[in-house]
């Protein structure tokens, strides 16, 4: 490892000295804190987003997206769903009066594109509403906590096993074109892992939520969450960025930082709904 590499993981493990146990309270407490943390979160993404999308030549409106998005946080957390539709139509309605000022050659790139970040950026939802899931059927208000504690977990934890899976072992590219530091090898790590994790959790943690589920939860993070992970490194490389910004020293962006546990959050809301409280 190079001086260069391990001056980047030293900060990388003081940034998550501070920045997981943070998270992990704010996700257990739930309620206003965890919102506000979302809604900031969700905000930061949205501008982030826009450099993306200004890479490709397309003007995003970073900031009536992110308050529409930050309304729609609301009103799923204060059980408003009615309200999620008109704010998804006032949504497209903006991007769509947006398209319609841009450059002909631009029109539909622009509206594309902007299509693209507001279903991307309102993946942040679901974060709030696994959060809230326990109040579905039961008034155990910690269970919604419990499993958004687990899924960050197990997200950093397939993160932190696919880095150094493919930092030691990794000779088969990935997917070479869009991350080229991604390995075939760092991918199983990854989601081993996660299965790592799950089995840990139960163990340790929270074995009320059951080892089959959690087990589940894992595999949907180490397979669909490094996709997740591909698709935003896609996005970024298509505009010619490493990094949607340098906000989180040695992590980058809110979007860097996140994009597996976007990709994966409404999985796992949709198996804890249907499958896990049945309603």
């Amino acid at each position: 490892m190079s001086s260069l590499d391990k001056k980047n993981l030293a900060i990388r493990i003081a940034v998550a000295a501070i920045g997981i146990p943070s998270l992990l309270y704010l996700a257990g407490a739930g309620k206003f804190y965890f919102l506000i943390l979302v809604c900031i979160a969700a905000a930061i993404g949205t501008r982030e987003f826009s450099k993306i999308a200004f890479g490709n030549g397309v003007k995003f409106p970073a900031l009536g997206i992110s308050v529409l998005i930050c309304i729609l946080l609301v009103s799923i957390y204060l059980d408003k769903i009615v309200l999620v539709y008109p704010l998804a139509l006032a949504g497209f309605f903006m991007i769509a009066l947006l398209a319609l000022r841009a450059p002909l050659e631009l029109a539909a790139r622009t509206l594309a594109t902007s299509l693209l970040g507001f279903a991307y950026l309102s993946l942040f939802c679901f974060w709030i509403l696994i959060r809230e899931v326990s109040g579905i059927p039961s008034p155990d208000y910690t269970l919604g906590g419990q499993w958004m504690i687990s899924l960050f977990l197990m997200v950093w934890s397939c993160d932190t096993a696919a880095y150094f899976g493919g930092k030691w072992l990794g000779k088969h590219k990935l997917a070479p074109r869009i991350s080229p530091a991604k390995t075939k090898e760092g991918a199983v790590f990854g989601l081993a892992g996660a299965l790592l994790a799950a089995g840990i959790i139960d163990l340790l943690v929270f074995n009320s939520l059951g080892l089959f589920n959690l087990m589940l939860v894992g595999l949907l993070v180490g397979t669909v969450g490094q996709l997740g992970d591909l698709v935003e490194s896609m996005l970024k490389r298509s505009s010619g960025l490493k990094d949607t910004s340098t906000l989180i020293p040695g992590h980058g962006g809110v979007l860097d930082r996140f994009d597996s546990l976007l990709f994966v959050a409404p999985w796992v809301y949709l198996y804890l709904r249907w499958i896990v409280f049945n309603v």
